[in-house]
């Protein structure tokens, strides 16, 4: 196999589409699944396909009858279900062979660059809102809703610093965790404001809670994903536990300055 051939570009499509999926929070399966309708789609044999939540392998024999195998490491990932949309779009049109795999690899390769179709103003304004919807779901009153709020301010500059910054995923759910802790409980100690903490601390931070990563990691064992699976579910009782750390220290820190009881 040499570069710029079929069999080259059809395992860097296959490739790019299996991390495309993986990296936004696609399930194992329908990686594993996109990866090798692809190589029999583009003339591959004995295709053998592994996906991990932070890398993928993959094994087949060309059109020329030679084995291959590559590996590729997954080194950042989130929620992107618009890119997955995509990717199986971009799957089906070539395994129908509505396109070629040179325009299928072009395709993907925008995609993989495309960035979010929402403007940034819109989704700090989500991320102000979701915590008083949540707040409000979870039966709090107009106090708890407004700090909530502005908890949903502090979370959307620490997530724009944290882009800039590149924070360890750990580091930033600690970080948030602790500043809207520490910002609730100070606000809590003024003498016209009173909250209820069981209400609002779970509210302002239930949207960072890892739920897609704790689903697919459920599905992927369920799925006999095992390695998979359980990687997720890692992930996401690591994720949770750093925001839980950062809200307990936050309290705690707070208690001594400010002093009082929850």
């Amino acid at each position: 196999m040499k570069k710029g051939d079929k069999d080259y570009i059809l395992v860097k499509s296959v490739l790019l589409a299996g991390m495309i999926i993986t990296a936004c929070g696609g399930e194992t399966y329908r990686a594993e699944d996109t990866m090798g309708r692809m190589l029999v789609a583009g003339g591959a044999t004995e295709p053998e396909i592994n996906v991990f939540s932070t890398s993928l392998s993959v094994s087949f024999v060309d059109t020329s009858g030679e084995v291959f195998s590559i590996s590729k490491r997954i080194k950042e990932r989130g929620i992107d279900l618009g890119k997955i949309t995509v990717v199986n779009d971009i799957s089906r049109r070539f395994c129908s062979g509505a396109i070629t795999v040179e325009e299928a690899y072009e395709l993907l390769l925008a995609a993989e660059k495309k960035k979010s179709e929402y403007p940034t103003l819109l989704v700090m304004a989500c991320q102000v809102l979701t915590p008083i919807a949540f707040t409000i779901l979870l039966g709090g009153k107009m106090s708890d809703c407004v700090v909530s709020g502005l908890n949903g301010i502090i979370i959307a500059l620490i997530t724009a610093f944290q882009k800039k910054m590149m924070l360890h995923p750990a580091m930033f759910n600690f970080l948030i965790g602790l500043c809207v802790a520490l910002f609730s409980y100070s606000l809590n100690s003024l003498p016209f404001v009173t909250v209820d903490f069981f209400v609002l601390l779970p509210g302002s931070i239930m949207a960072l809670l890892p739920g897609v990563t704790l689903t697919n990691g459920v599905h992927d064992l369920l799925n006999a994903d095992f390695m998979s699976g359980g990687a997720r579910l890692t992930e996401a009782v690591v994720t949770a536990t750093t925001l839980a750390v950062g809200v307990g220290f936050g309290l705690a820190i707070a208690a001594r300055i400010f002093g009082g009881t929850l």
